[in-house]
């Protein structure tokens, strides 16, 4: 005998049972699913409501993991932003989880292009990539406008 299809909300909870996910991501799920725009947001709204649904868990856990992978706090909350979650939200995630793991930007920077052996063009290329300021990346570079390196 076949299943009875889910509901929203049920659908909404099986797809977190597997991982974590912001509104928006288990938004587009939903919707990509056939539910319609209106079960999604009740749906939405209910996880919430019950706390199986938080952007801000989301973030925070996204940024610890990133911010060691050699990213920039700015970079990391860009990324998160670009995940649905709202600017506020992005950012005080990435400066919670930068303090929490004593995450400095010029340290990061360093070790990064230590760990890949990069000088020059490249390790400022990399750095710019990883979402580095322009005056962090030519002072950990050596890089200087007035030289015709950079």
């Amino acid at each position: 005998m076949p299943r009875p299809p889910k509901d929203a909300f049920q659908h909404a909870v099986a797809l977190l049972s597997r991982r974590e996910r912001t509104a928006a991501a288990l938004k587009t799920a939903l919707l990509s699913k056939g539910h319609s725009p209106e079960d999604v947001d009740a749906a939405l709204l209910r996880a919430q409501q019950l706390g199986y649904l938080d952007d801000a868990r989301v973030a925070a856990a996204r940024a610890r993991k990133e911010l060691p992978q050699g990213r920039s706090r700015a970079d990391v909350a860009r990324r998160l932003a670009a995940q649905g979650v709202s600017e506020d939200v992005a950012e005080t995630a990435a400066e919670e989880a930068a303090q929490e793991l004593a995450h400095d930007d010029e340290a990061a920077a360093r070790a990064l292009i230590a760990k890949r052996r990069l000088t020059g063009v490249k390790a400022a290329r990399l750095l710019a990539a990883r979402g580095f300021e322009e005056d962090l990346i030519r002072r950990v570079t050596g890089l200087d406008e007035a030289s015709g390196d950079g």
